[in-house]
């Protein structure tokens, strides 16, 4: 497989949804946004005795066309390393979770940045 990074996302995460998924996140990622403390403004520099190191990710990925209109349905994709804890959602599960009034999805569509994508 190839990689395909974007400017502004970690390459290790993209890296790794290739690996993992059997797809590149290029073409396929709508939106990405750095959630959690990060996002809420309590975040703490892991310098600091009471620091937090975390990196929370929340995104929303349209599948490949196989994915969509095949038996293989790709929904999320979950990924933890080192410090960044990552959750992207496919277009349909997040406007799903939406639809439900789930606070996690919805946090992402009111946060003040987000990146290149």
């Amino acid at each position: 497989m190839t990689s395909h990074v974007y400017p502004g996302v970690d390459p290790r995460i993209a890296e790794a949804f290739e690996r993992e998924n059997g797809f590149p996140l290029a073409g396929h990622l709508l939106v990405l946004g750095l959630v959690g403390s990060h996002s809420h403004g309590t975040y703490i520099p892991k310098e600091a005795d009471d620091g937090i190191d975390d990196v929370d990710y929340m995104g929303i990925v349209v599948p490949p066309a196989r994915h969509l209109l095949g038996l293989k349905e790709w929904e999320h994709w979950v990924w933890q390393s080192e410090e960044l804890d990552v959750v992207l959602y496919s277009l349909r599960k997040a406007v799903t979770l939406m639809l439900k009034g789930n606070p996690n999805i919805l946090g992402l569509l009111w946060l003040d940045e987000y990146r290149e994508v």
